[in-house]
């Protein structure tokens, strides 16, 4: 089991657990913490694997060891055995002054700054964590995957945030006005939740910083929203 827990009170933390494999760094896949999984075997040559624990607003956790050497006996400090299973533990910490973290989990509809109904779930972690300490001021980074001028659709006057509504505004501009507007809809969300609008700035970056080429699988990737932790 793969806890995630808060060290300064030790209370639980909903959070995820990224499983790697430790020789070639590949995503295995991704489970859920604070439920038993069976670990998989890695197939790689050297037995290690790698495991990421996270939870929005907090640093992550990583964890290699080799799967063969592990025992009941034979334990690093992070690792227990409970019942019937090792429980594996990740200590988050909360982000800080000069800490960036991704809203991989916000989607946006095509050429558009407004978000799919399954971002709501990060964007409430967000919000947990602007309530969670009110010194917090953020930068919202806005990326694109490319740099080509295009069609820009933007939230109507009705607010919706989640849906391509009958008043949504249809333009056009360049990929770093796309990037501004889809940071822009995320502040507006949290201003909406009431978190003062003069701690969130925003920054648009465009495709100036892909982290993958264009024309990749991982393209979608470049398409995120970053949050930089400028006041604690």
């Amino acid at each position: 089991m793969f806890y995630t827990y808060n060290p300064t009170n030790g209370e639980p933390i909903d959070g995820e657990v990224e499983i790697v494999d430790g020789d070639v760094a590949r995503l295995i896949k991704k489970v859920k913490a604070h439920e038993v999984e069976i670990l998989p075997n890695p197939k790689n040559k050297s037995g290690k694997i790698s495991l990421i624990g996270s939870s929005f607003g907090y640093r992550k956790v990583h964890h290699d060891f080799v799967v063969a050497d592990i025992t009941k006996e034979n334990m690093p400090e992070y690792m227990e055995w409970r019942e019937n299973h090792y429980v594996i533990k990740f200590d988050l910490a909360r982000l800080h002054k000069g800490d960036i973290e991704t809203l991989y989990n916000v989607y946006f509809f095509n050429d558009a700054a407004v978000m799919l109904p399954e971002s709501k779930y990060e964007l409430l972690r967000l919000l947990e964590f602007m309530n969670s300490n009110e010194r917090y001021k953020i930068v919202l980074h806005g990326h694109t995957n490319g740099n080509a001028r295009g069609k820009i659709i933007t939230m109507g006057p009705s607010k919706n945030f989640f849906e391509l509504s009958a008043d949504v505004e249809e333009g056009s501009g360049s990929a770093k006005d796309l990037s501004y507007q889809r940071a822009l809809i995320i502040k507006e969300w949290l201003v909406a939740q009431e978190i003062a609008e003069d701690r969130i700035s925003i920054k648009a970056w465009g495709g100036s910083r892909m982290i993958h080429d264009k024309n990749s699988n991982n393209a979608r990737r470049n398409v995120r929203v970053e949050v930089e932790v400028v006041e604690d």
